[in-house]
């Protein structure tokens, strides 16, 4: 019986191809940082609190919600 070799499979590594793709602008606004800036003037123009949240997704790693997050989510900081 003749040995298998795995074969490389294109969707494998879309999510790495499309990380490649994107512009450095995007990595910079992507960023924890950026999203604690959004949280501070998101705070400031509406007097509710704000939480950051890492999201997992490579495309969008963090999210700013007035949501207080469930106890599964990942907080990374609030904005009170």
């Amino acid at each position: 019986m003749p040995a298998y070799r795995a074969a490389k499979l294109p969707h494998l590594n879309i999510m790495e191809d499309i990380m490649a793709q994107l512009s450095p602008l995007r990595e910079r606004l992507a960023s924890a940082e950026h999203a604690y800036a959004c949280a501070i003037q998101r705070r400031s123009a509406t007097g509710r609190n704000q939480y950051v949240i890492r999201t997992g997704s490579p495309l969008q790693p963090f999210r700013v919600t007035e949501t207080r997050p469930a106890r599964d989510e990942n907080l990374v900081l609030h904005v009170a």
